[in-house]
């Protein structure tokens, strides 16, 4: 009787213990395609042999970016309703998180350089960006207003004029996620490229959102193409409810499709020592609030009155941010906003570490910080082909930089638009 060949994860169980440790810094999810692990058929050594080695090449590129430990291949887990807590998901328990007012994420010294610097004057110094208002709305509207006549055909028919028309119920498509996610693949096909699309979110928060709505649609509707995801999210309590939201997602099972998660923040000059302290509300507080307004419907009347019975002020765990000050409007006691120190890397090194350096779709929402992240992208030699960043609160509170980097975008070959809903898109020009 030949014996059957050991599984991908009994090998692992070999491997040295700085590519098992776990969940140190940055987190790797392979999802729902394990074909490794066949079933015993003639072959799964050498497979299984490869997939070590891909690993192995992992680490070297995460320590690459200063991440000091990777931990183990995982696979779909199952889903644990009681974990889950409705759509609180889990709580961090406080002692994990830190006051403000601590010490410098990393100590001193070591700070990562920035992508890119103006040669000379910025774009925005140019120009006279008007007050807080409509007025500054018209004035970046204006900005952009150029490219509409030269967008590509793809994005002109499909996005812009919507001539494709979704099909079945799309679910929600807020800030045009399923528009742009369906024309990526509909241009694929026009162009008879199975190859996966690929798609990058910095800043998933915990799954629940209009990105994820896209990709089930797209999963429905466009099933020959297959998926890679890759969703980063800085904090822990977000992290572990974005990766249960998507192993429960019916959509993402089976083959075809691939997502994997990571634990840190991307920015471009932040990082110390390849760490950065990211800030939210101390969760404890919001889960107090919640059960004050179960316990005590009499006092709080419409705290759950919305379209699907959800708690009113949940928007309250998504926040988190680069600046406590991003927090304060919500959070005037200093005591309530606290900090964890995590991993920090450029969105150059991500694409290089997880998609080989290519994606067709880069999204980012990192309250207020979203230019950064699109300066460490490196365009020269990264060329995504279509990059979306959330744009509402540069526009309220850093219009230069907006501006700025709306036109560091135009400089490198995309043809920018905005704002769209609460976003500014950047088109590759080809």
């Amino acid at each position: 009787m030949r014996r059957r060949p050991p599984s991908p994860r009994a090998l692992t169980r070999s491997l040295p213990w700085y590519a098992l440790a776990a969940l140190i810094t940055v987190t790797l999810y392979w999802n729902f395609d394990a074909h490794v692990e066949a079933h015993g058929e003639p072959g799964v050594d050498l497979m299984a042999r490869q997939e070590i080695a891909r690993i192995t090449e992992r680490v070297r590129m995460l320590e690459d970016l200063g991440v000091s430990g990777l931990r183990s291949l995982r696979t779909k887990t199952e889903r644990d309703p009681e974990k889950e807590q409705a759509s609180r998901g889990d709580l961090l328990p406080e002692s994990a998180t830190a006051p403000v007012g601590g010490g410098a994420a990393g100590g001193g010294g070591g700070k990562s350089a920035p992508s890119w610097t103006w040669p000379g004057a910025r774009p925005s110094e140019s120009v006279t960006i008007p007050p807080l208002g409509n007025e500054r709305s018209v004035f970046f509207t204006e900005q952009t207003q150029k490219n509409l006549a030269t967008l590509p055909e793809w994005y002109r028919n499909c996005v812009h004029k919507k001539a494709t028309q979704l099909q079945g119920s799309p679910g929600r498509f807020r800030d045009e996620q399923i528009y742009h996610i369906l024309c990526l693949l509909e241009d694929k096909l026009s162009r008879k490229d199975l190859s996966p699309l690929v798609v990058v979110q910095v800043g998933s928060n915990d799954g629940n959102d209009a990105v994820r709505e896209a990709l089930i649609y797209a999963r429905r509707h466009y099933s020959s193409i297959p998926i890679k995801v890759v969703l980063v999210e800085p904090t822990q309590r977000n992290f572990d409810r974005l990766k249960k939201v998507y192993s429960s997602t019916q959509a993402f099972q089976g083959s075809g499709f691939e997502a994997e998660f990571v634990h840190g923040a991307v920015c471009d000059d932040c990082c110390v020592n390849g760490k950065v302290k990211i800030y939210h509300p101390r969760w404890s507080l919001i889960e107090e609030m919640y059960r004050n307004a179960v316990k005590f419907p009499e006092k709080f009347p419409k705290a759950f009155d919305t379209p699907d019975g959800s708690w009113r002020f949940s928007w309250l765990y998504e926040l988190n941010s680069l600046d406590p000050e991003n927090l304060k409007q919500n959070f005037r006691n200093s005591e309530d906003i606290v900090y964890d120190e995590i991993a920090c890397f450029k969105a150059a090194s991500l694409l290089d570490a997880f998609t080989g350096g290519t994606a067709d779709y880069v999204m980012v929402d990192v309250e207020g910080f979203d230019d950064t992240v699109v300066y460490s992208l490196d365009l020269g030699s990264h060329r995504p082909k279509l990059i979306a960043f959330e744009s509402k609160i540069l526009q309220g509170k850093r219009p230069e930089a907006l501006y700025d980097v709306v036109e560091f975008c135009a400089q490198r070959g995309y043809k920018p638009v905005g704002p769209v809903m609460a976003n500014h898109v950047c088109v590759r020009g080809d």
